[in-house]
C-alpha cells in the first residue's frame, strides 16, 4: 500500500488504538492559552509496545510514519508559525506527542523513528528494513500532503517554508540508526528539489 493511501484511508482509524492520556498543553490562542488535549507516547515514546500493540501488523510500518510526519508537522507549525497555529490545530486535532507527569514535556519526533529500531529483537514491532525501504516514497507523498494543508489549514505558509524550518531546527539532527539517516537525506533531498524548483 503507497503511503499516500494509507494516509488518507486507514491511519485516522488506526490512530484512535492509541493509549491516550490527558493532559493540558499551551495554545497559540490569546484568549485561551491552555486547553485540555489528549497525548500519546510518553517519554522517548517509552509506551512504543503498548501504543503500537492495538495497530494491524500490515499496517505499522505505515502507521508509524504517518504518526511520525502528523508529529512533526504539528510541532514545527507550533514552533515556528505562532499566527497560524490556531487555526492549524482547531483543523486538525492532532493529539499531542509528550510525557507523563506534571512537566508535560513534547517529545522529539524523532523518537519515532529511533526507538522501533532501538527495541531488541525479541521487543520489535516494525519491521525496520521496510519502514526505510517505504520512507523516500512517504516524504515524496508528504510534500504533496504539505501542499494540500497549506492553502487549506496553514494560511498559505508553503510547504518549502515548512520544510526549512524543519531541516534548520536543531533537533533535526537528533536520533540514531538508519531510520533517522534515511529521513533526514530524502527530506533534505526532497527540500533541495523544492527550493531549486522556486
Amino acid at each position: 500500500m503507497k503511503f499516500d493511501t494509507y494516509f488518507k484511508h486507514h491511519f485516522p482509524s488506526d490512530l484512535r488504538r492509541l493509549h491516550f492520556f490527558e493532559r493540558r498543553f499551551r495554545t497559540r490562542s490569546k484568549s485561551n492559552p491552555y486547553e485540555s488535549g489528549l497525548a500519546f507516547g510518553n517519554a522517548g515514546w517509552s509506551n512504543m509496545r503498548r501504543d503500537l500493540a492495538g495497530i494491524p501488523v500490515a499496517h505499522r510500518e505505515l502507521f508509524v510514519l504517518s504518526l511520525f510526519f502528523m508529529v512533526l508537522t504539528d510541532q514545527v507549525v507550533f514552533a515556528r508559525f505562532p499566527e497560524v497555529y490556531p487555526n492549524w490545530s482547531k483543523a486538525t486535532h492532532f493529539p499531542k506527542f509528550a510525557q507523563r507527569g506534571f512537566c508535560a514535556r513534547m517529545q522529539n519526533p524523532l523518537y519515532l523513528l529511533e526507538t522501533p529500531e532501538r527495541a531488541s529483537a525479541a521487543q520489535q514491532m516494525v519491521n525496520v528494513p521496510l519502514t526505510a525501504a517505504l520512507l523516500p516514497e512517504a516524504v515524496e507523498s508528504y510534500f504533496s500532503l504539505l501542499g494540500q494543508a497549506s492553502s487549506a489549514f496553514l494560511g498559505g505558509v508553503s510547504p518549502a517554508e515548512i520544510a526549512d524550518a524543519i531541516e534548520r531546527d536543531q533537533d533535526f539532527q537528533f536520533g540514531q540508526g538508519e531510520l533517522c539517516s534515511t529521513f533526514r537525506a530524502a527530506f533534505s533531498r526532497k527540500l533541495a528539489e523544492i527550493s531549486c524548483e522556486a
